[in-house]
């Protein structure tokens, strides 16, 4: 299989998320995941890390300008699906389980911090599996079909669902004519 060696971008990932975030390594995971949705690797790190440094260092300030969600979004560039999981991340309590809106976000966070139990489908895996859509919106029971259908292939190749996911999104990008990137390079 091409590219097998990108068969550890999340355990990589989450490895580097650890070492640079230490205990809030989860806050940044979810950040990157809530803005991931039509965003590149490079812009969706760049708004997590925006929105984390402010956290950080102004806190009061983010809170005031979470009160006014256009005035945020446009702040910190991040569009209306990214909003409340972004303000889920701000206010949670990581001790908990995080819970994000999205079949796909929520599959994100969960390999970002290392869980192989969820499959995470962008529009690039879309385009592996040819799914048809106008929207290049996935429902529920193709979710989990197309999760199935990757779990059963690592299954034979005896590697995680995610780290064949890995695997066919950097070669389905690089056959539309990009070059292999990861997530842990940008943080």
């Amino acid at each position: 299989m091409r590219n097998i060696k990108y068969k550890g971008w999340y355990n990589q990932t989450a490895n580097r998320l650890k070492e640079v975030y230490k205990e809030d390594f989860k806050l940044m995971a979810g950040l990157i995941a809530s803005a991931s949705p039509r965003n590149s690797i490079s812009k969706n790190v760049n708004i997590a890390k925006h929105i984390y440094n402010d956290l950080k260092t102004n806190r009061q300030a983010l809170y005031d300008l979470m009160q006014n969600k256009a005035s945020f979004m446009a702040y910190y560039k991040i569009f209306k699906p990214h909003f409340n999981n972004i303000l889920t991340c701000i206010n949670h309590n990581f001790n908990e389980p995080l819970k994000l809106k999205g079949l796909k976000v929520y599959a994100f966070y969960q390999n970002l911090i290392g869980s192989i139990d969820h499959i995470t489908l962008d529009i690039w895996m879309l385009k592996y599996f040819k799914h048809k859509s106008n929207n290049h919106y996935i429902n529920k029971k193709d979710y989990i079909k197309y999760s199935k259908r990757i779990f059963k292939m690592a299954k034979k190749i005896n590697i995680s669902g995610p780290e064949l996911q890995a695997v066919l999104w950097i070669n389905t990008r690089e056959d539309a004519g990009f070059k292999p990137v990861t997530l842990a390079d940008k943080l």
